[in-house]
């Protein structure tokens, strides 16, 4: 995604913990359409008269760093990280060569100076801009490609800084796989807990459960009797793991429609994985027990804490992911008759 021409509410990003920031913002407009006042916009909006000579001045005051942008009275916006210091701004000011802007102009930012964190977004707003030119330029369709190059620059930053406030929010808003945002995610563990980092678990959550055809990483839990299962070591077709507890009533009331669809699909490639969410072993234990589960039950008994569950952010149950024979996601939160119709749609393309 460029640096411009974006929409201001996916960048609008107000932080509920942090430090004090005190930046101020001077620069230059090179101004072929008359503007004459320069609009900041972030948690909150203001704005500074543009001079005779295009320079212009504004002191800001936040709570956070934050993603801002700017935009004239009739621009497309541009966007900055403001943080602690002084931040000088060249811009140009032109009207794009499109007949379908209704008299806009767009705005771009041809030099930068200010803190390390500020300087890094437009540098790297600027390095995918080229690289989505370059890849435009050439001809070259391979998204895969792409991505990797992206990925990279922006992994490297997150790497060397997991606890930036703009991290979380660079890998949310750039073109990553969602593999890699997942990767990244891990790294900022201890990032401190922003709005920024909420924002980026609640879109990742989004896209692994958006993102068909995602392969999900193996994983190991004991059973019921202690013993150590690993996800890679089914080779059925179709996985569901169904994530659930002794106490969540309506998952309880789903077992027999699971059961029955088990006992009719099993011997057709149908595995299922409960995933329990309990923390105490005897209940677990007797909940199988009394609802004569068949298929395989494993637990951490961490409670919601489950690592399986984390790894998916799974904040509610019942809950389940439906995955082919690759372990990559076919469909989410399905009831029976979609998991047949999954399976039956998957066997007649197979056949085809």
């Amino acid at each position: 995604m460029y640096k411009c021409l974006i929409l201001i509410f996916l960048f609008s990003v107000n932080y509920s913990l942090g430090q004090k920031v005190n930046f101020k913002l001077t620069g230059n407009l090179i101004n072929k359409t008359n503007a004459k006042t320069l609009y900041i916009v972030g948690s909150s909006i203001d704005s500074t008269k543009i001079q005779s000579d295009n320079s212009f001045s504004y002191s800001g005051k936040l709570k956070n760093p934050e993603l801002m942008m700017l935009s004239t009275e009739h621009s497309y916006v541009c966007n900055f990280w403001a943080n602690t210091g002084n931040i000088n701004i060249e811009i140009e000011d032109d009207i794009l060569p499109s007949t379908k802007t209704n008299g806009k102009v767009k705005m771009k930012i041809n030099s930068l100076q200010g803190p390390y964190e500020t300087t890094t977004y437009n540098n790297i707003a600027d390095s995918i801009e080229r690289i989505n030119k370059k890849y435009k330029l050439l001809s070259l369709n391979n998204d895969t490609l792409k991505q990797k190059e992206i990925s990279s620059m922006v992994s490297e930053f997150v790497i060397k800084n997991p606890n930036s406030y703009l991290s979380p929010l660079i890998v949310r808003l750039k073109d990553l796989p969602t593999t890699d945002k997942f990767a990244l995610l891990k790294i900022m563990i201890d990032n401190p807990d922003t709005t920024a980092m909420n924002n980026l678990r609640a879109h990742i959550k989004q896209s692994i459960f958006s993102d068909k055809g995602l392969k999900i990483e193996n994983f190991t839990q004991k059973t019921v009797n202690g013993k150590l299962f690993n996800l890679y070591s089914l080779k059925s077709q179709f996985i569901l793991l169904e994530f659930w507890s002794s106490h969540c009533i309506p998952c309880r009331a789903e077992n027999p429609n699971w059961k029955k669809l088990y006992s009719q699909y099993h011997s057709k490639g149908l595995e299922i994985v409960g995933v329990s969410l309990d923390d105490d072993h005897s209940e677990w234990k007797n909940a199988i027990k009394n609802d004569g589960l068949p298929w395989v039950n494993v637990s951490d008994l961490l409670g919601f804490n489950n690592r399986v569950a984390q790894k998916f952010m799974i904040d509610h149950i019942p809950f389940n992911i439906l995955l082919d024979s690759s372990f990559a996601i076919l469909a989410t939160n399905v009831g029976t008759s979609e998991v047949v119709e999954l399976m039956n749609k998957k066997a007649s393309t197979n056949v085809n």
